[in-house]
């Protein structure tokens, strides 16, 4: 008996070791390396304090008042070169895109240090964050205000639907694979602009039936609504790598510039689309 609490002991131990060595490991990742400040190109503030966003212009010159604009928020690893990447090209398509660092100065390269940020940035900083970026947004002098709209990626996905439930103003939203999916109430959501929601079938973290649940609380809600899985794929799939190579990707990352095209390049300011 005693030989075996002896082993017991042991395997609780090794368990232990290994979650503190995950910690520590998740720890230098996220808060010991620097963050992403080199991203930066312009500052903000909110009643949270200053924040640092990467703001990209579309090409040509503008007019005050004139662009459609699109808040972009990153995935769970922080501020990084491909969220930076996706609002480059974006932008590209006729876009004034804002990307806010919502982690307030980290990032993570690896699981641990990614999951170590998420839990431990106060969700009220997050949503300062997200809620002055957008502010940012629409009262920049080259924005029309009322053609912002918001997108995000995994956390941000998340991030961006919560932003649609507490603030009417987005003229559009998308949420990829965000998860924790609104089933009951979904707020102000949908209120001023329609909702994109883009998954894949192999998800693991985020089930079929919730995505189906939350498509049919929208449509309910009297939501404009366009819920599309993809199938072949899990979470977080769409990265710029494949953008431009002909496959699932593409045909993702199409659809959700031909959505905010449509609902904010094409889009007057009284509100009406226009298809002239």
């Amino acid at each position: 008996m005693r030989a075996l609490f002896r082993i017991i002991g042991i395997v609780l131990l090794v368990i232990v070791l290994g979650l503190v060595g995950l910690v520590i490991f998740g720890a230098l990742d996220a808060y010991a390396f620097g963050g992403p400040e080199g991203l930066y190109t312009n500052r903000y503030r909110s009643s949270w304090g200053e924040h640092g966003a990467h703001v990209v212009m579309p090409p040509g010159n503008h007019l005050p008042g004139s662009l459609p604009a699109v808040v972009m928020i990153h995935e769970w690893w922080g501020m990084d070169q491909e969220t930076v990447k996706k609002a480059e090209i974006l932008a590209g398509h006729g876009f004034l895109v804002v990307v806010p660092d919502a982690l307030l100065g980290r990032s993570a390269a690896t699981v641990p240090g990614a999951l170590l940020l998420a839990l431990s940035t106060p969700l009220r900083s997050i949503h300062q964050a997200v809620d002055g970026a957008f502010d940012y947004a629409a009262n920049h002098p080259l924005t029309d205000p009322q053609r912002v709209g918001i997108i995000g990626f995994c956390f941000g996905g998340r991030q961006a639907m919560q932003f649609g439930m507490r603030d009417p103003r987005p003229a559009a939203l998308v949420t990829a694979y965000g998860s924790s999916l609104a089933t009951e109430n979904i707020g102000r959501l949908g209120e001023n602009g329609p909702v994109l929601g883009i998954f894949g079938e192999d998800d693991r973290s985020i089930p079929l039936e919730e995505v189906g649940a939350f498509q049919t609380i929208l449509e309910q809600s009297g939501v404009d609504t366009t819920i599309t899985v993809y199938g072949g794929v899990g979470h977080a799939f769409i990265k710029t790598e494949g953008i431009n190579r002909p496959g699932t990707v593409q045909q993702a990352w199409n659809q959700i510039v031909e959505f905010l095209s449509l609902h904010l390049i094409r889009r007057s300011s009284g509100g009406m689309v226009n298809h002239g």
